[in-house]
């Protein structure tokens, strides 16, 4: 008779183990949907330069893809509990490679247009859609965004610190190729994305927590991190075009931007540490505040 040994899953059914892998998942999948923001100024400056575009071109170029993202993140909500979030995931990213694709090998302008607000619409912007719903179903969301908002600075920022060799090796091209690379590894943690599904939750929920309360947080970031895109980030895209204007060389705006990218980790850091011991309004509205006189005073030449 032949002794077998159980094999042992406990380390699969660990709720620790399994929280933690989804908020790997959720931060790789919010860092795909966030890079293009983070990525957006030099990018432009690259097609500006390259392809002679207007201002008008070059924001009709990245607002198509920041409302294109928005209309997509905004409508998670009314499918996001009906499939299966890893098969969306998987879509979502192949979509997302298939736009850049396109974008680096499409030289008409108009062309370009459609492939990035087809990116976002299909690729980034679902991605980013699932990335909070995952983060939002972890036992400590706060933590949970902190987390991924923080990644993906960081990856950002390594991505902007390297454009001026990437801009040597792709040209105008440079930031969607480092947009490829990044969507690239979402599809490595796509397994650890949890399915979704309402009979196998994939980690404990908080005590007291009701159905309708956990949507609202992905709804309510979803439609602030909307208007941020489609307002104040207007002025951060042509952040690049206003430092080439002034003589500045393009290794001193890379750095400028790294760094920038690099100290935006120390907001979402803080934001998990602080949870909500401030309440939701301040920790809102007082950096709103802030940024916002910080764009009148530049544009106000103070």
């Amino acid at each position: 008779m032949t002794n077998t040994i159980p094999l042992d899953n406990s380390a699969q059914n660990n709720p620790d183990i399994r929280e933690w892998k989804s908020i790997i998942a959720g931060t790789l999948l919010t860092a795909c949907g966030l890079a293009v923001y983070m990525l957006m100024p030099l990018h432009i400056g690259a097609m500006m330069s390259k392809l002679s575009l207007t201002t008008a071109q070059a924001g009709l170029l990245s607002g198509s893809e920041y409302y294109a993202i928005g209309i997509a993140s905004l409508f998670g909500p009314l499918w996001i509990h009906r499939f299966n979030w890893q098969k969306v995931a998987l879509f979502a990213a192949t979509m997302a490679c298939v736009g850049h694709i396109a974008t680096i090998l499409l030289d008409n302008f108009a062309l370009i247009v459609i492939a990035r607000i087809f990116t976002g619409l299909f690729g980034e912007g679902v991605l980013y859609a699932i990335s909070f719903a995952v983060l939002a179903e972890t036992r400590n969301p706060d933590r949970s965004f902190g987390i991924a908002i923080a990644v993906s600075s960081l990856i950002a920022a390594i991505a902007v610190w390297n454009s001026s060799l990437l801009l040597e090796l792709f040209a105008r091209n440079s930031m969607v190729v480092a947009l490829l690379g990044i969507t690239i590894i979402v599809f490595t943690v796509i397994k650890f994305t949890p399915m979704g599904s309402k009979k196998t939750p994939h980690c404990i929920p908080k005590k007291n927590t009701s159905p309708h309360y956990r949507l609202w947080i992905p709804i309510t970031g979803l439609t602030v991190l909307t208007l941020w895109f489609v307002g104040p980030g207007g002025f951060w895209t042509f952040g690049e075009r206003i430092a080439d204007s002034q003589g500045i060389s393009n290794t001193e705006i890379s750095t400028v931007f790294a760094l920038t990218a690099g100290l935006a980790i120390l907001g979402p850091l803080l934001a998990a540490g602080i949870g909500e011991r401030l309440g939701r309004i301040c920790p809102v509205v007082l950096p709103s505040i802030i940024m916002t006189l910080s764009v009148w005073a530049f544009t106000s030449n103070i």
